[in-house]
């Protein structure tokens, strides 16, 4: 999997990130959606990594995500900014959401 960060997306998850502490998640979130499918993509700030968890190659700040829950992503995905707070996920095929949140659960 390969994600393409826009200059805007690496400079607010950068400035969100802060001192470098912290891991940068890619997330496929299913809680409370009913349906594995129907999940909301977003970003997550964490303090470690889990063994379920591997790397994404990006042109930006080190990412993972989990290995189980990546065949909701396609194999080349980008990341925009859509407000100053919040992301665009998208791909050649399609736009997974243009309201992703970067979550600081440090």
């Amino acid at each position: 999997m390969f994600v393409t960060l826009t200059e805007s997306a690496i400079h607010v998850i950068e400035r969100k990130k802060g001192n470098d502490e912290g891991y940068l998640l890619l997330v496929h979130d299913n809680k409370g959606s009913g349906c594995a499918d129907n999940g909301t993509p977003s970003l997550h700030l964490v303090s470690s990594l889990t063994d379920a968890l591997e790397p994404v190659d990006t042109n930006g700040p080190a990412m993972w995500t989990d290995r189980f829950l990546k065949i909701y992503f396609e194999e080349r995905m980008n990341i925009d900014t859509s407000g100053p707070d919040s992301f665009k996920l998208s791909s050649d095929q399609q736009i997974y959401s243009r309201h992703v949140m970067l979550v600081d659960l440090r």
